[in-house]
């Protein structure tokens, strides 16, 4: 059966997770309790909650994605093996492709290709296209199907050389089955009539993804029917969401359609959700048309519940704004006095920011001695390009 656990706090979630493993034991004693996950910072996140919540964890076991798609194949004696498109292997097959450019369709490509530097810059495209094409694999599959019946998808100047270079991978002794493909086969045995319970874990926990692609809620809704599938969602809020849109995509909206002007008025929604959730509006609106939950579970805090307003911290009135996806009123606004729970620190490069960012945690750690490592986050849009600074 598929669940869906709901809430705007990871701690909320967490509870839950432990409350399922506690109140649904497993059936055989050394059965190992499995996570799907998507960052390396969950898996700590998680393994440090239960061992507090059991005094004592172990036995478990963390995939990745792709990773939980090859073990449950090799469950059901499929023998999918996915390792020629893997990234770094997907990279090399494609460098090694790129020497050879003599059709007409790679013209847009030889002149970047060639000059100084030709072998640099061509292993620096075939890392870039490996990472294309391993997102293209989950999230445009259906392009790709297009692709291997010589089929273009779309008019981009880019998408010819794309599909020609695609079909030549395909083409290679090792490119017969690619991840799109597995999953199609294993979403069709999953679909069949057969009982397969029986080769199959009890459950999985899916907590910490943030954005799915399409096949693979499709993949995670077929499993569901031989096994319990637990969908941990951090939400920020309570109402849905799917619809919001920013003031200005709705003035764009408007203008190009004058007729609706008249019958529609531009809504206001809170600008963090219209603005920065967007992934979050994505999910919503794919879990709606492509996933059956047998059960749904919400858990939501707000963090001013039975306090005034005006005499909350800034960050929690931030979240009872999220939590409601509403704008807070001008004058309840304009009463409000400042403080330091949220922050804007503008800083003239990555070292400063990483110098100034030590400044303010040692500050908090002094300050602070209930304070623990595990109550920091630092994030980034990409933590490698502040690699070298933090030492």
């Amino acid at each position: 059966m598929f669940y869906l656990h709901v809430s705007n706090r990871t701690e909320n979630l967490l509870r839950h997770l432990a409350e399922v493993m506690r109140a649904d034991q497993q059936p055989d004693f050394f059965a190992k309790e499995l996570f799907l996950i998507q960052s390396q910072g969950m898996e700590r996140m998680i393994a440090q909650t239960l061992a507090d919540e059991f005094r004592c964890f172990c036995n478990f076991k963390f995939f990745l994605p792709l990773d939980f798609l090859g073990f449950v194949a090799d469950r059901l004696g499929m023998g999918i093996s996915p390792d020629g498109f893997q990234r770094q292997i997907l990279t090399w097959r494609i460098d090694g492709l790129l020497r050879d450019l003599s059709d007409e369709v790679y013209l847009p490509i030889v002149s970047y290709l060639s000059g100084e530097n030709n072998e640099l810059k061509r292993f620096q495209l075939a890392r870039r296209l490996a990472n294309i094409f391993d997102q293209y694999q989950l999230m445009r599959s259906d392009m790709l199907a297009k692709w291997e019946r010589g089929v273009l998808a779309t008019t981009h100047p880019a998408e010819s050389w794309q599909m020609d270079l695609w079909r030549r991978l395909l083409a290679q002794p090792a490119g017969e089955v690619h991840r799109g493909m597995q999953f199609s086969q294993v979403i069709e045995r999953l679909n069949g009539k057969e009982d397969l319970a029986g080769m199959l874990p009890k459950r999985i926990s899916v907590i910490g993804l943030h954005t799915i692609p399409p096949i693979f809620l499709n993949y995670l809704n077929s499993l569901s029917s031989h096994m319990d599938v637990h969908l941990f969602l951090l939400s920020p809020c309570r109402n849905y969401w799917g619809n919001v849109e920013s003031q200005r995509t709705q003035f764009k909206r408007l203008a190009r359609k004058p007729s609706e002007r008249i019958q529609q008025e531009v809504e206001e929604h809170h600008p963090l959700l219209a603005v920065l959730g967007r992934q979050g509006r994505d999910l919503q609106n794919m879990m709606l048309d492509g996933a059956s939950f047998a059960l749904e579970f919400a858990s939501y805090d707000d963090p001013l519940e039975g306090r005034e307003y005006a005499d909350a911290p800034l960050l929690h009135r931030l979240q009872t704004d999220l939590l409601e996806g509403c704008f807070p009123d001008e004058q309840v606004a304009k009463i409000v006095a400042p403080d330091d729970s949220i922050q804007v620190v503008s800083c003239h490069s990555k070292l400063r920011e990483i110098t100034v960012l030590k400044d303010h945690l040692l500050r908090l750690l002094h300050l602070d001695s209930d304070l623990e490592l595990r109550d920091i986050i630092v994030m980034a849009p990409d933590i490698q390009e502040y690699a070298p600074l933090i030492p």
